[in-house]
């Protein structure tokens, strides 16, 4: 049975702004927090069959102005499962293992990171970026999901320098709530045309 819309676009609808508020709450709180924003946010891609992607998704920016982000989506089409992945300036190159896996540590870990890796055009400057998404199975998404919720930092190794580094903190909160609007989300109806 599909639960009573006009119930839950409400809750959807305090649970996103709680979650803003709570993001932009804490990144003022300390130097820690400057980069750590967590911001929930939807976006829907119109795709080649007339189908609709929807993803609901939390990101965060790396340190010292690195060009940056780490990212958490869930997408209905996929049954709400973690996708994980960062998304770099094209200028920087992701150390990687002798297994091709991108070197990636939690709070100091290593976690093995086997990715997809593409291209896709850049934000508002149109400067190009990559992308590494974590390709595993689930349960593999899902315990990097586990890992980043109960972390402090994550950091991706370059070749050339220092560590890229992202604050985990704000992430469970905000990962959460991306979830939970995916579970929910009603599917557009499809015309097939």
């Amino acid at each position: 049975m599909a639960p009573d819309r006009s119930v839950l676009d409400p809750v959807l609808q305090v649970l996103w702004l709680g979650a803003a508020l709570a993001c932009a709450g804490s990144a003022a709180a300390s130097s820690l927090d400057e980069a750590a924003d967590w911001q929930p946010f939807d976006r829907a891609e119109r795709m080649g069959d007339g189908s609709v992607l929807t993803e609901y998704a939390v990101r965060t920016r790396a340190f010292d102005g690195v060009p940056a982000r780490l990212e958490l989506s869930f997408s209905p089409r996929f049954g709400c499962e973690p996708m994980i992945g960062f998304v770099l300036d094209e200028a920087l190159e992701p150390s990687r293992d002798e297994a091709g896996a991108l070197e990636v540590r939690i709070d100091g870990v290593r976690f093995d990171w086997p990715d997809r890796e593409g291209a896709r055009p850049g934000g508002a400057d149109d400067a190009p970026e990559r992308s590494a998404w974590l390709f595993a199975d689930r349960a593999l998404r899902r315990t990097a999901r586990l890992r980043i919720d109960g972390g402090d930092l994550i950091a991706l190794q370059r070749v050339d320098a220092a560590a890229i580094t992202f604050s985990l903190l704000g992430s469970r909160d905000g990962a959460a709530v991306a979830e939970v609007a995916c579970r929910a989300h009603e599917p557009l109806p499809y015309d097939g045309s």
